[in-house]
Parts: C-alpha cells; structure tokens; sequence
C-alpha cells in the first residue's frame, strides 16, 4: 500500500488534500493528523483576505509569487465555487509616509468615501479586487471535496517524533504510524521539526501573534468588505453578522491577547471611519499566529521520504493553494 502522511490540519494540510485529489493520481491511503486540541490552527483564528496589497510583477520573487497564487485562486473560485470565498473590495490607505504609500499604490487618492462607508476626513486610500474568507465554511469544504475521491483516515492525534529511516510517526498517545512519504504543513508549529531539516527557511522561520476583536450580530446595512489604514484592519462579514477588527501584534509566540494594542487599532479606526462600532468590550479576542520564514518567503521543500510545506505569513490562503499544486507534481514523480 501506497501511503501519505500529511501532519497539519489548516489551511496547508487542507489545501494539499485538494490538490491531491483534482489530480489524476492518489495514493492509496492518506493519514490526515489534524488535532486543534493540542494546536489550533491559525486558518481558523485569521481574518482571512487575499488581495495582492499593491504588489506589481516583476519586482521581487515574493511579489511574483503572491500574484501567480492570486491568479491560481481565482481560477480555483470561478471553477469550483468554493463554500465560504466572498469578492469584496479591499481599501488599504494611509496617514503617514503618504509618499511610500502612493508609490505602492498608484492608484490611490484622497477620498471622504470608500464605496457605501464615509470618513470623518480625506484620507489616502486604493481599492483592489480581493477576496474574504470565512475559515469555518471554507476548511471543511476542501475536506468534504477531498474526501470524495481519496481515501483519508483521519487522526485526531498530536505528532511529537518522526523517524525517518522508516517514516514511523509517534504521537502523544504512543501510537506508531508508518507512511511512504510525510509532509509536514504545520504553520508555526514548524519549530518542533527544525531537527529534521537543515534548510534556512525552515530554521529562520518564526511565529507572528495576530489578534483581532471578533464582534458578533452585526447587521450593518453595507457588504462584505475590508478596510485597512495604517496595518489595522476592519472587516465586515455580511453573511455571517461579524466584524473582526485587529492586525498583527507580537513576535512572540503566546495566546496571551494585546488589550491595550487592540485598543488602539479600535480608536485609531473609529476616529476614522463613519460607522457605529460596536462597543469594544464586546468584542471576544481572538489570537492565531502565522509562520513568518526567510524574507517571508514561503517555503517548499523535500529532503528524502519528507516535505516541509510553510511560511505563509502574506495571502496565506491563496499561496497554501499554489504550494499545494507545486508540491502534488512533485510527488507524482515520487510514487
């Protein structure tokens, strides 16, 4: 028998079980570890856009990479019209370094409007095509449209070793597994497998804290959209009633929620923005932490009978979905 082992349950480790069965090729059995118990992954605790963020070709890998995974979304969301994906306008401005903010977006310009949304002042902002998306909907669908044509088992288990002599997978409960090959799609868990790799993406990579105030039966008579003015964001979610407000706040690695950090992304947007936010104590704190590799690059690479898949610190959900597809040719050409 023919195994994978995919150990990470989030956006990486459900977007590889997508790729791998829209291609024509499968292994015969998939073990899928996923344990939120243990560590949650960070697709479900993000405000979840995908919008290039001025990003122009031919400037830097990066840039080129994060519009070749742009595109590959969109197809994905034209073709397969995926549960919980909304287009929305994305407005990003600034209040200062107005200058730097300009030459990133050309476009940009004074306004006193974003659309159906007033501002208390002009401010410099661009609008962008991009998408939002709503991890609880979208996660388990990839999942459901996987399984209809691969065989997962499912592992509700931690891994905590791996033996790569003959890929035997251990995990908190002394269980022993054995695959073929192993990927590993882990997000900011990656720093347990830094023994495992000698690669410097993998050993530079560091988690980034992002918090946002998640407020719930919203009913703003306005779309889906996504501000964001000086790295804070504001995000309206129309089907589900919720506006998450937030951005990243630590580069330490705890659940640990930036009160007085949140407080300021608060007043700084109600200063700005024509709208009646709710009262910030409703807000329930929510904390993820992104893996943010070598000049946040993501990374991809196999070593042996193993692949390291990460680092999708920008547009994660679009780029998790282009390193899938890169990393299923690869395989092809293993099994």
């Amino acid at each position: 028998m023919t195994t994978l082992a995919i150990i990470g349950g989030g956006i990486a480790g459900r977007s590889l079980l997508y790729a791998l069965s829209s291609h024509h090729f499968k292994y015969e059995e998939i073990l899928f570890f996923d344990s939120p118990e243990f560590a949650s992954p960070c697709a479900l605790n993000s405000t979840a856009i995908v919008a290039p963020r001025g990003v122009s070709a031919g400037h830097s890998p990066l840039g080129d990479l994060i519009l070749e995974g742009l595109a590959i979304f969109k197809q994905h969301c034209e073709k397969d019209h995926p549960a919980g994906v909304f287009p929305i306008s994305q407005y990003t401005g600034a209040l200062t370094k107005l200058d730097q903010f300009a030459r990133r977006y050309p476009t940009a310009l004074k306004v006193q409007n974003l659309g159906e949304i007033k501002l208390k002042a002009e401010v410099l902002f661009a609008e962008e095509e991009a998408f939002m998306i709503d991890p609880v909907l979208y996660l388990p669908w990839l999942t459901s449209q996987a399984e209809k044509k691969l065989s997962i088992r499912h592992i509700r288990e931690f891994v905590i070793g791996l033996d790569k002599a003959n890929s035997t997978i251990m995990t908190q409960n002394k269980a022993k597994y054995s695959a073929d090959h192993v990927v590993f799609a882990t997000g900011s868990m990656s720093k347990h497998w830094k023994d495992l790799s000698t690669h410097p993406k993998l050993n530079s990579s560091k988690a980034i804290q992002g918090s946002y105030l998640e407020f719930s039966n919203i009913h703003w008579e306005l779309p889906t959209f996504s501000i964001t003015l000086e790295g804070c964001n504001l995000i309206h979610r129309k089907h589900s009633g919720k506006v998450l407000i937030g951005s990243s706040t630590d580069e330490l690695a705890h659940n640990l929620p930036p009160i007085q950090e949140l407080k300021r992304i608060y007043e700084l947007l109600a200063n700005i923005l024509e709208l009646k936010l709710p009262a910030f104590d409703l807000g329930e704190v929510k904390v993820g932490h992104r893996e943010k590799a070598q000049k946040r690059e993501p990374y991809l690479f196999t070593e042996g009978n193993v692949s390291f898949m990460g680092g999708f610190y920008k547009n994660g959900y679009s780029l998790s979905l282009r390193q899938s597809k890169s990393l299923v040719d690869q395989l092809r050409e293993l099994v």
